[in-house]
């Protein structure tokens, strides 16, 4: 069985490799695609109706699939069975073909979509790849290590920050909670707003004890508190709320942005992530304008935050033209190998300040209902 399933692991691995060299009739309907191409022999396990296949040697995705048709249709239409086969059908040929995941699937509403339309949307599969091609791990690592990258740009964090793990010195976090009582502690290493949590240290030896604790538990960052500009804070109290920016380096020399996003938390949470029930929205690039309605992680679309009641399409992100020339200036201020970066900024009683960076994905495809793949490829060429 296992020689089985590698045999046929390689023949889909050819036949990907195959169709990703087509261009296929991109008409809609059941007559299209694999009922009417004639690929390969391989190819031919991939057709349409063997989903079966499908699922035998890549169980994990069936799972997912299946959590997806469940998380994203009603009561009905997971009752229609024909419907049922049909998303799988289709799902097949944009993993193939686009790389994309069920929750990508469903997010993009790629089911609706014709071949030609699905080229237009960038995976996180293939962002992920096209960057580490052309960039290499070793750069995203440099970014990745939050430490490291504070040193980079702390000019541009407006905040004092240091590192606890057990090769760091208990005397500077003793000097860091003398000065700063109000803390946020956040893994070195991390995303999604895991394992972040606030702090006041009162006095010398609860810093020791949490110092002690922090140490004895890998590596963190812990920074001076944020004291949000209420202009942003009224999204949202518990939590401060960022403006993600996919900035790029083109080989020109241009500086450009694509599909930034605005991010808020619900109440009770101090992060913005939808994985804690948070909010995004897209934003013009141009006008620092809203165009959308908020998103949740399940791609479930509100008008307005359900506990402030603000309503997202057409709210002005304030100074926004200023932001963008903070963007574009702390970019360049890093080494020009680092041609990619999204970057989190908060509006605090500083002014813009950097809350993160990352090789975020490009979410704001969803909201703004259009696919960025051949802007992204086009700024990310060598």
């Amino acid at each position: 069985m296992r020689k089985l399933r590698t045999i046929i692991r390689i023949l889909i691995l050819r036949a990907d490799a195959y169709a990703k060299r087509k261009t296929y009739d991109c008409a809609p309907g059941p007559d299209s695609f694999y009922e009417k191409k004639y690929l390969p022999a391989e190819a031919s396990l991939l057709r349409a109706g063997n989903f079966m296949l499908f699922s035998v040697i890549s169980k994990s995705m069936k799972k997912e699939l299946d959590h997806c048709i469940d998380l994203y249709l009603d009561d009905q239409q997971k009752k229609d069975k024909a419907l049922i086969a049909d998303i799988e059908r289709e799902f097949i040929k944009c993993h193939l073909l686009n790389r994309m995941l069920p929750s990508e699937f469903f997010l993009y509403q790629l089911y609706h979509k014709s071949l030609a339309e699905r080229e237009e949307w960038l995976s996180d599969r293939e962002r992920w790849n096209v960057l580490h091609r052309r960039f290499k791990a070793s750069v995203h690592h440099e970014i990745n290590d939050k430490i490291n990258f504070y040193r980079m740009t702390k000019d541009f964090f407006k905040r004092e920050a240091c590192e606890v793990s057990a090769i760091t010195s208990l005397d500077n976090f003793l000097r860091f909670t003398a000065a700063h009582h109000d803390i946020f502690v956040k893994p070195m290493e991390g995303g999604y707003g895991q394992y972040t949590y606030k702090l006041r240290v009162k006095n010398r030896n609860e810093a020791k004890n949490v110092w002690k604790k922090l140490s004895d538990n890998g590596r963190w960052m812990v920074e001076e508190l944020i004291i949000q500009d209420g202009r942003l804070s009224q999204w949202n109290r518990s939590s401060v709320n960022t403006v993600r920016i996919p900035s790029f380096i083109t080989a020109e020399g241009r500086h450009k942005i694509l599909v930034p996003i605005f991010r808020t938390g619900c109440k009770g949470q101090i992060v913005d992530n939808t994985a804690n029930g948070g909010y995004y929205a897209s934003i013009d690039p141009d006008t620092g304008i809203i165009t959308s309605d908020g998103v949740d992680k399940q791609g479930l679309y509100v008008e307005r935050h359900p506990d402030s009641q603000l309503k997202f399409r057409g709210w002005q992100v304030p100074d926004w033209q200023e932001l963008v020339s903070i963007c574009e200036r702390l970019h360049r201020s890093l080494p020009p190998y680092h041609r990619y970066i999204a970057f989190d900024f908060a509006l605090s009683d500083k002014g813009w300040v950097l809350i993160d960076a990352n090789w975020g994905q490009l979410f704001g495809q969803g909201p703004a209902r259009k696919g960025v793949r051949k802007e992204f490829m086009l700024y990310t060429k060598p």
